[in-house]
């Protein structure tokens, strides 16, 4: 009974949100991040990001007399850059790809045996144009796709559920019809997750289009997986939010994801595992197998040792008893319908 009167709303909803205003909306939430991404894949020539990636780490190490070794990291890759004696006449070699197994001891062999006359001739040609780190374009999307996009559209469609039909006067039809309330709270739930996660999805293939990465599907891939679990995590949070304080839900909602998500998630404590930013912060990692270049004390303050799958499972779990919960408050709550 209620599955089917779900399916009603929802198929009622996605008819009647199929506005000019509403597809205008959509399609800035898709075209953000093409901007953003565009702009910095029309200047990637001219900027430097580094040769290691966002958060990995750095080493320098000498390897014989005047030759200076820095060690990062780039595409998941371990690289050198080797300084070649002092001074203005110091020649500098970049990119150089390092074994990812060897010790500190055996980078120094290892660079002592390179044949430096070649690899400085080499370098002296023509360079390939400056790339994006993959580690950088990951973070970024993530942040702009799954971070920005979704909860903007959340926020739109999630967080009126009970105020619009208040203010519409069909909360009395909906009231006296058996299960119609957690019905409503469904169908508009899953019907907000389909206009962001379009979005998102829609926004990302671009984006990766513009970008192309050098790991593009494996990228593309988890942040698919990364849109969708954002949408169903943030979506139950809102939804409960809009049945307690229908009023005010859109304010209440935009305070706790400034403060609870962006930052308590950051906050070393116990208490950033309580939020859905750092599930799918974690998870991102895991899935693009960049958990070794973010080792040490810094990294570990925000990311955590468990695998994938507990990761998922607790999301699972925390959408499930949020929207059991809403459930539970709109179909006992009582709503007032202000007379005009």
């Amino acid at each position: 009974m209620i599955l089917h009167n779900t399916l009603s709303v929802f198929r009622f909803e996605l008819r009647r949100t199929i506005t000019v205003s509403r597809v205008g909306v959509w399609l800035l939430l898709v075209f953000f991040p093409v901007f953003i991404v565009g702009l910095m894949k029309y200047y990637e020539g001219h900027l430097d990001f580094g040769q290691e990636s966002l958060g990995g780490r750095r080493e320098t190490l000498m390897a014989g007399a005047g030759v200076r070794v820095d060690i990062g990291y780039r595409h998941g890759q371990r690289v050198a850059t080797l300084r070649l004696g002092r001074g203005p006449s110091a020649r500098k070699l970049e990119n150089i790809p390092i074994p990812n197994d060897l010790s500190t001891e055996e980078i120094e062999t290892y660079v002592s045996a390179l044949p430096l006359d070649e690899l400085a001739l080499k370098t002296e040609q023509p360079q390939e144009k400056r790339k994006v780190d993959d580690t950088l374009w990951g973070w970024m999307l993530l942040g702009l796709i799954p971070g920005v996009i979704t909860l903007l559209g959340l926020l739109l469609w999630v967080t009126p559920l009970v105020q619009a039909e208040l203010e519409g006067r069909t909360w009395g039809y909906l009231a006296v019809h058996p299960r119609g309330r957690a019905s409503l709270l469904l169908g508009k739930y899953l019907t907000a997750i389909a206009w962001t996660a379009l979005a998102g999805w829609t926004s990302l293939t671009i984006c990766i289009f513009i970008a192309q990465p050098i790991h593009a599907f494996r990228l593309w891939s988890s942040l698919v997986l990364m849109v969708g679990f954002a949408c169903v995590g943030y979506g139950a949070v809102y939804s409960l939010i809009a049945v307690l304080a229908q009023r005010r839900a859109m304010v209440i909602a935009v305070a706790y994801t400034l403060i609870l998500e962006f930052l308590v998630s950051f906050i070393p404590a116990v208490i950033n595992q309580f939020t859905v930013l750092f599930r799918l912060r974690n998870l991102f990692v895991l899935l693009m197998g960049w958990r070794p270049l973010f080792a040490g004390a810094a990294s570990d303050v925000f990311l955590n040792d468990q695998p994938a799958w507990l990761h998922i499972l607790i999301l699972c779990v925390y959408v499930v008893t949020l929207l059991a919960v809403a459930m539970q408050v709109i179909q006992h709550k009582e709503y007032i319908i202000e007379e005009e």
